[in-house]
Order: structure tokens, then C-alpha cells, then sequence
């Protein structure tokens, strides 16, 4: 989680005509407006429901975070072999790509290389 700065002003008025010019100045300058309960019984309602979102915020990040885990270290096992995968295909294409193309007489790849009299068999 990050926290955002913010800055908070708290307002106290009485009387519906001056609730209503606050409200007006507040949407002009974009303020977000919170409504604070009037009695005790539903501030601790409120909060109780606000703790409650809370909670069910954070465990949608954790099950998040392991899902990330879990998904990362089952590619890191497979990193190595696909590591391997690569090199190999990439030792393949630079072989091929070391041979001749011949279309005169009807060979696609001709290849030239030598081997010692001593390990051709007879």
C-alpha cells in the first residue's frame, strides 16, 4: 500500500442555507466533501463499516501478492530449461546457417568439412 498526502480542513456550521454555500464552494475547488454523523451510534457504525472495507482491501492485496509469488517462482523453476531450450535452437540455426545453397544442382544445403583418414570407417 502507498499512502497519498493529503490536506484535511474540518468545518463546523449550523444551518441548512450555509450548508448549502459550502457545498457550492467545495465543488468549485473540487473538494472531496465527508459527511460526519451526527450521533454516536452511527460514527460507530460508520467506522465499523469502514474497518470492515479495510480489512476486505487487504486481503485482496495478500491474495494478490501470493498469487504474484506463486506465478513467479513457477517460472523461475522453468527459467533454466528454457535457458537451455534457447541456446540449443540457437546452436542449431548457426549451424545452418553456415551452410551453402545450391540451387544449380538441385542441393539445398551443402555443407564442406573434414574428417581424419584415421576415423572414416573402411
Amino acid at each position: 500500500l502507498s499512502y497519498v498526502p493529503k490536506n484535511v480542513v474540518l468545518v463546523f456550521f449550523s444551518g441548512s442555507v450555509l450548508h448549502a454555500k459550502l457545498l457550492k464552494i467545495c465543488a468549485h475547488f473540487g473538494v472531496s466533501v465527508y459527511n460526519f454523523p451526527e450521533s454516536a451510534s452511527s460514527r460507530e457504525a460508520t467506522q465499523a463499516r469502514l474497518l470492515t472495507e479495510l480489512e476486505d482491501a487487504s486481503e485482496v492485496v495478500e491474495v494478490t501478492r501470493r498469487q504474484k509469488k506463486y506465478a513467479l517462482q513457477s517460472v523461475a523453476h522453468q527459467c533454466e530449461y528454457w535457458r537451455y531450450v534457447c541456446e540449443r535452437e540457437m546452436a542449431t540455426l548457426h549451424a545452418l546457417n553456415l551452410l551453402s545453397f545450391d540451387m544449380k544442382n538441385r542441393v539445398v544445403f551443402v555443407a564442406e568439412g573434414w574428417v581424419p583418414i584415421s576415423r572414416v570407417p573402411e
